[in-house]
């Protein structure tokens, strides 16, 4: 079974999810937080709890954050 097929299997029946966040993810190129890009997470985040799935939501410390 190739891995996105799996990872696909396994996302669908997962009822709790959590998303680690590093300080390259929400920061852009200039080193200030991208808003869009975070409310682009904030937007995924929300769907998912409207299907019930917990998500917690932790940084490794984001230091550019």
């Amino acid at each position: 079974m190739p891995s996105t097929h799996l990872r696909q299997s396994i996302l669908t029946k997962a009822k709790s999810l959590v998303v680690k966040m590093g300080t390259q993810l929400v920061t852009g190129k200039d080193g200030r937080l991208d808003l869009d890009y975070l409310a682009g997470i904030a937007s995924q985040v929300a769907q998912l709890r409207q299907r019930g799935i917990d998500v917690t939501v932790v940084s490794s410390r984001a230091l550019g954050a």
